[in-house]
């Protein structure tokens, strides 16, 4: 079981830039770099549960602080509101939820 990172990293790019809208040429490059973590940390936990290292309930909790810690970095960034990151963070996940769950085999995201 893997996931694919830069997948990962494109589908939820794409739909967070649907979220941001015009903004997207000023804050693209905090998108990309975010988004692009985000994904690596997405296919490190699925891994790590797959590898028996840490208990599902532990992989939500893991996640849940890489959607704090996406959401506290975005709003550090000029012009980006909490309803506007925070809706771009939902598309992204939104975006490769069933994906993401399927190749885990349980609601991750």
């Amino acid at each position: 079981m893997s996931l694919d990172i830069d997948t990962l990293a494109q589908t939820m790019l794409s739909a967070a830039q649907q979220v941001v809208g015009q903004q997207w040429p000023s804050v693209r490059a905090y998108f990309e770099s975010e988004t692009q973590m985000y994904a690596q940390r997405i296919a490190s936990v699925a891994a790590m549960w797959a590898d028996g290292l840490i208990s599902e309930s532990r992989a939500k909790d893991h996640l849940a602080l890489q959607n704090q810690a996406w959401e506290t970095t975005l709003l550090a960034v000029q012009g980006l509101s909490q309803l506007m990151v925070e809706a771009s963070l939902n598309a992204a996940l939104q975006a490769v939820r069933d994906m993401v769950n399927t190749t885990v085999g349980f609601a991750l995201l």
